[in-house]
């Protein structure tokens, strides 16, 4: 019995309750900050503010998406066949085929036998034979992949996409050269395709009281992916 009392760690009291307790056993110092998490509005107001170049490449592909809408060029939104890639793909497709009523816009997820993970040359050799009689360039946006696609986003850009990252994988040595990269670990790749397409009907800030209909997808999504529920996330999930 000696032996096994020994195995035991009694953590010092330094919480208020039980719930302080635990939360502070947990690593997590800012009790307020986790107890009472920013609104979806604060919440991507500061994504914003303090994203670095997030804020610029949303801009960058805010613009690329009307330019395709206004050329009449078809938007491919690829996706992945986990929950994190198919609800990233069908957050950015509903705001862009629902909100801005542009129909000529699609969500394309690989599939995982005969195409494999992410962005890759044969989904995007797919692609383009879907729309092989548009003469206009296509739009392809990738969500949940692409960060580490170099090869594939040259060849997409060699057969005359325009092409959009939304990752939030861990980047490789080389950066690929797309047309706007929209990346942070922060966040699961359907929260960053949350931030694009929250960008393409609202200003910088959101108005008081204003919630997504996409906050389900990427609670789905971000518990899914197994991120960890602090900061922005937990903001979201809650």
């Amino acid at each position: 019995m000696q032996n096994k009392e020994k195995l035991w760690k009694v953590a010092s009291k330094k919480g208020k309750n039980i719930f302080e307790q635990i939360v502070l056993n947990r690593g997590i110092s800012n009790l307020e900050g986790f107890i009472n998490s920013l609104s979806p509005e604060e919440t991507l107001t500061l994504i914003l503010k303090e994203g670095g170049s997030l804020k610029d490449e949303t801009v960058k592909a805010k613009k690329l998406i009307f330019s395709a809408i206004k050329k009449k060029s078809p938007i491919y939104i690829h996706g992945d066949y986990d929950v994190d890639g198919i609800c990233a793909a069908a957050i950015l497709w509903e705001k862009i085929y629902y909100d801005l009523g542009y129909k000529n816009c699609l969500p394309y997820i690989p599939n995982r036998f005969s195409e494999g993970y992410g962005l890759s040359t044969e989904s995007i050799d797919n692609i383009k034979e879907s729309i092989r009689e548009n003469k206009n360039l296509p739009l392809l946006i990738t969500v949940d992949c692409g960060i580490v696609s170099v090869k594939e986003i040259d060849y997409a850009k060699s057969l005359g996409f325009k092409v959009v990252i939304c990752d939030h994988h861990q980047k490789g040595k080389k950066a690929p050269k797309a047309d706007a990269t929209l990346w942070t670990d922060r966040l699961c790749g359907a929260g960053i395709s949350w931030v694009l397409s929250s960008r393409l009907v609202l200003g910088d800030v959101l108005p008081d009281g204003y919630v997504t209909d996409s906050l389900d997808l990427i609670t789905l999504a971000t518990v899914a992916d197994v991120q960890p529920l602090t900061g922005y996330n937990r903001a979201l999930v809650k």
